[in-house]
């Protein structure tokens, strides 16, 4: 600081101290250390060659999302989206995915190609993007033997559809009450699906829950199963033994032994090729154990002591005579149980 005299000799008298050079200096340093960085880069220092403290350069906001949704870009996605929209409700009833192949199993019991067209044709009027379950239970409502459907589409033009029946299938008493049972075993108490005369199934002891899990019950419940369903009722008893398997008696007919649980089609047509020869008319049982070689047979009674006198004596013409058929029903295929006749070859 210049000043003239007087003032030097007033600040003198008035006690004030001139700063010094070096006090100077260390008080502007001082305050450029205590400035931001930011101050320090625009140049706000007066001295060290920094020159006068200028204003920041203006930032230019950033693009956001918001500053490019106009309202001409809304406009323009929303009428993307429109557009998508229809062109999927278009594309799912198009012809592109329509249903042409339709699979549709567990069926069984009466009406199975009339269950079968209507699904069918619920099925191929629908795509396989825009398929109606409701729909297919509609189809099929007049059929109360149709219990549920489970459906799975195999994309683009296929449809397999499995129907879960509830037919009659048999007759069960169950502490003195009469029930229907289906194919499962499972009781049919409120069942209102129109049936004909059906098969007993005797039971030893009544189920404890509302299915049957008795073994021989459940064989023959598969044996009955496995029957066209017009000749279930012809079929009065069905039970199970150890020796024959599966016996079904018939009304009005022979007894059928089918053994074990297996190849019941090829079994069943056995039984009913047999039943249709007029060789087999007259017998007593049918066994289609073996479907390849089935057998019809009457059984013979154990032979009296009088019988075995005459074979032995020979002096009469009967004993003779049922000598020459027991040796030619023999020879055509008998047993130790009783005198067959080979229906199969």
């Amino acid at each position: 600081m210049n000043l003239p005299s007087p003032t030097r000799e007033a600040l003198r008298l008035s006690g004030v101290r001139r700063l010094t050079l070096v006090e100077r200096w260390r008080g502007r340093l001082a305050r450029t250390l205590s400035m931001a960085p930011t101050d320090l880069a625009n140049g706000r220092t007066r001295r060290f060659g920094l020159g006068r403290p200028r204003l920041p350069p203006p930032r230019l906001p950033r693009p956001r999302l918001r500053s490019l949704l106009t309202a001409r870009g809304a406009g323009a996605l929303a009428a993307l989206a429109l557009c998508i929209g229809l062109g999927w409700l278009w594309f799912r009833s198009s012809s592109f995915v329509q249903i042409q192949q339709v699979t549709v199993s567990g069926l069984s019991g009466p009406h199975v190609g009339r269950i079968r067209s209507a699904l069918t044709d619920a099925a191929r009027s629908m795509t396989t993007l825009n398929l109606s379950v409701a729909k297919l239970d509609a189809a099929v409502s007049a059929y109360p033997t149709v219990h549920s459907l489970r459906v799975r589409t195999e994309f683009p033009h296929g449809v397999r559809i499995a129907v879960n029946l509830q037919v009659p299938l048999a007759e069960v008493t169950v502490n003195g009450r009469v029930i229907v049972v289906d194919g499962a075993g499972e009781l049919l108490p409120e069942s209102r699906a129109p049936h004909g005369p059906l098969p007993n199934v005797p039971l030893r002891s009544a189920p404890s829950g509302d299915r049957i899990t008795a073994p021989g019950a459940m064989s023959a419940l598969a044996v009955l199963q496995a029957a066209p369903y017009r000749l279930l009722g012809h079929v009065e008893t069905a039970t199970w033994s150890p020796i024959h398997g599966v016996i079904l008696r018939l009304r009005q007919g022979p007894e059928v032994y089918f053994g074990a649980i297996d190849q019941l089609a090829a079994k069943w047509t056995a039984a009913i090729a047999v039943l249709a020869d007029s060789a087999s008319h007259g017998a007593q049982y049918i066994d289609v154990a073996d479907p390849r070689r089935p057998a019809a047979g009457v059984p013979v009674a154990p032979p009296t002591q009088a019988t075995g006198t005459a074979q032995a004596t020979g002096t009469t013409q009967s004993t003779g005579t049922a000598q020459a058929t027991g040796t030619a029903q023999s020879t055509a295929g008998s047993s130790s149980s009783g005198t067959t006749t080979s229906a199969g070859g």
